[in-house]
Parts: C-alpha cells; sequence; structure tokens
C-alpha cells in the first residue's frame, strides 16, 4: 500500500551541501487491509406493485488497517526536517460495523394529468473497534493551536471509533464562594494575580473526584456516530410539469466545533473574533456566555471541552428539479421530438441547529479518526442551474 512496508530518503541542505537522511522507520511485515461482509436482506412488493421495499441487515469487519505508530521523539528524534526519522505504519487491529438499511418506495394511483412517487431510505449503523495493535493501546488525536497541543479524539478498543475526548464544563466561576469550594485547576491558584484563575474562568468538572482538575480528567465528550441518517425523495408531475425534491439529513450525531475555539477565544489581540464573543464575563456581566478574555493560547480556558460539543442533526433541502415539457403542438412546428426547460437549485436550506457554516462535515483531512471536526470547512455552495434539453 504506497509502499509503506518499505523506507525512503529525504533530502536536507546542510553546511556542506545536499543530504539524504531515511525518512522512516520499514516494517516489511505490514499487510493489505482486510474486510469480511455479510449481508442478508429481503425484497417484497404490495398493493400492485405500488408499494416496494427492501431491508438489509450487514455486518462488516475491517482488520489490519493501517496506522503510524506514534512514537516519542526520543526514540524518532523529531521531525524529518530536524533529522528525525518518521514511525513506521503497523496493522493496527480490528473494526466491527453493523446495521441496518431500509428502501420504502410509494407510487400512488396515475391520473391523467398527476403523478407522485415516493422513496425513503434509512441506515443505522453501530462501530465498535474490537481489536489492536496492543490491547491497551489509545490512539489520539491532537489539535495544536499556537504552543498549546491538545487531544481531541480517543480511539480504544471496546468503544467507537473516533470519539471526542476532553474535560467537561460546569460553567463559569462567577462567585468567591464557587471559588473557594472548588478544587486546584491544572495547578494553577485561585488569585487575582494575571495567570491565575479567577471569576470569570471556565470551571471544570472533576470527573474522577479526586480532589483536583488535570489530564486525569478528560474523558469521553461526544461521538460523530449518528443514531440514523436518511435521504427522501418525491417525485411529481402535474400535466407537462415535473418537480422532484430530494431530502437528506442525519440525528444523533455530535460535531465538535474547534471553529468556534478559535473565534470565541478572546486570546489574541490579532484574531478577528465573533460578534457573539463580546459576551463575555465582567464584574457587571456575570451571566456572561463566554468567559472573561485571558492572554494566550494555552490558556485553560481553550482546553477542548464539551462546551465546543454541538448536536449535528440536520435536514437539508439537497436538490429541488422543476422542469417543463412543451406539448406535440409546439414542438412539431420546429421538427423535433422533444422540447424540455428545466431549472435545479442545488442545497437550497439545512434546518439545524448547529451553529458552523454546515453540518455535514465528514472527515477532517479525510481522516476517519477526526469525523465530524470542524476546523474551518469550507461549506458546500448553493448552486442554481438552468438548461434547455432538446431532441431531434
Amino acid at each position: 500500500p504506497n509502499y509503506l512496508y518499505g523506507s525512503s530518503l529525504s533530502d536536507t541542505q546542510t553546511g556542506i551541501g545536499l543530504g539524504y537522511l531515511v525518512n522512516n522507520i520499514p516494517n516489511p511485515d505490514l499487510k493489505w487491509e482486510e474486510t469480511r461482509q455479510t449481508n442478508l436482506g429481503i425484497d417484497f412488493t404490495m398493493f400492485d406493485n405500488r408499494l416496494n421495499a427492501t431491508v438489509e441487515v450487514y455486518n462488516k469487519i475491517s482488520k489490519d488497517f493501517l496506522y503510524q505508530l506514534p512514537l516519542p521523539t526520543y526514540l524518532t528524534g523529531g521531525p524529518n526536517y530536524l533529522g528525525g526519522i518518521s514511525a513506521p505504519y503497523v496493522n493496527l487491529g480490528e473494526m466491527q460495523n453493523k446495521g441496518i438499511d431500509i428502501s420504502i418506495g410509494y407510487s400512488t394511483l396515475k391520473t391523467k394529468d398527476f403523478s407522485w412517487s415516493t422513496n425513503l431510505n434509512v441506515s443505522h449503523y453501530q462501530n465498535e473497534v474490537t481489536a489492536l495493535y496492543q490491547e491497551s493501546l489509545e490512539v489520539i488525536r491532537t489539535l495544536t493551536s499556537g504552543f498549546l497541543t491538545s487531544p481531541i479524539t480517543r480511539t480504544v478498543q471496546g468503544e467507537a471509533l473516533g470519539k471526542y475526548y476532553g474535560y467537561k464544563v460546569k460553567g463559569l466561576f462567577t462567585s468567591l464562594d464557587q471559588i473557594a469550594d472548588a478544587p486546584t485547576q491544572f495547578g494553577i491558584p485561585f488569585s487575582e494575580e494575571q495567570g491565575d484563575n479567577y471569576l470569570g474562568d471556565i470551571q471544570y468538572v472533576d470527573v474522577n473526584e479526586d480532589g483536583v482538575i488535570n489530564e486525569q480528567d478528560r474523558t469521553y465528550i461526544g461521538s460523530p456516530h449518528p443514531d440514523f441518517t436518511f435521504g427522501f425523495t418525491n417525485n411529481f408531475s402535474y400535466k407537462n410539469f415535473d418537480l422532484s425534491v430530494f431530502l437528506q439529513g442525519s440525528y444523533g450525531n455530535d460535531l465538535l466545533n474547534l471553529t468556534r475555539k478559535e473565534t470565541t477565544g478572546l486570546a489574541r489581540l490579532y484574531t478577528n473574533q465573533l460578534q457573539e464573543a463580546q459576551d463575555y464575563y465582567t464584574t457587571t456581566n456575570t451571566d456572561a456566555s463566554y468567559p472573561r478574555p485571558r492572554r494566550g493560547d494555552d490558556n485553560q480556558n481553550l482546553f477542548v471541552s464539551d462546551r465546543y460539543v454541538e448536536d449535528g442533526s440536520y435536514l437539508r433541502i439537497q436538490n429541488v428539479s422543476l422542469g417543463y415539457n412543451f406539448p406535440s403542438t409546439v414542438i412539431d412546428k420546429f421538427n423535433i421530438s422533444n422540447l424540455k426547460i428545466y431549472g435545479t437549485i442545488q442545497n437550497l436550506y439545512t434546518f439545524t441547529d448547529y451553529s458552523g457554516y454546515d453540518p455535514d462535515i465528514g472527515a477532517y483531512n479525510g481522516d476517519a479518526l477526526q469525523m465530524g471536526v470542524d476546523l474551518g470547512r469550507y461549506p458546500i455552495s448553493r448552486t442554481f442551474t438552468f438548461g434547455v434539453d432538446v431532441e431531434f
């Protein structure tokens, strides 16, 4: 697979000229990924074939998927441009996806002038990592912002792939009584001194209840996997007009809106912020939505937490197409067999509570371990198409 089992050379400039370094550690035992899938389905029709349905259940086992080991810097020497060597790829483990796909179609009785047909597709799946290269291995994806590198997803054996990982938030410190009762957060004292924790800062949850807030309190804060996805198509015709409407959506999945982390962080003077970020904590605005401004990307108010996790459910009017077929009394005059004009709108409107640009995010940089991570993904455009279909 792209020769990942071997090693290659990378060039580098040195004081005595161009040199070459080994680029990565080879793994001659690397194998192709394998997939085994079992499907069981049933098709049936009813009411003189006006109703048709398909139900299919499946169990898909993927094993030996490729993964680059997260070796520490003292073993690899750091990145290639610093003279280091990349970690080898290994066959990481095994993953199971099991689910059900349902498709139901219905056509009404056709009349001389009117017809209508509809189709509904619903899919549900469950994902689990059933084995890893080492049973105790945890696969962490991180975000680097300024000088702060934070975990954003964690994958372990027995859990779903790429679940969001971070801290849970109680709210903001708004009274001295809250501060007096709160555990120490990340070893930083509570005081009015610059850099210390105080009123207006984020109050985190002591998940393991050991009396301090630290890295051991990170936990799962959301999942990108939906309860179900769906598509709904309706086709209408009335006399010479035809109309097609396609809806699609997803329900029950979370999104990690890290764009919001950057645009409401109030940590740098040179970064544009959303207007809503003005609702930050002050002594006269204690019911604020956002913590007080604190300088630096590594301040604890910006740690990845459930305050950046949002409901990713949506319903989208994906496609609307309207056409008109000219009658024979018109087209016969031009010696053509068919003439149709039509207009189509793609991505007409999306119903969602997600605050970002587009809830249909997919996987960040194509990485399945970062599904639903929004770091400024460009939204899908709304397009308008008009055309003429002529047949001679």
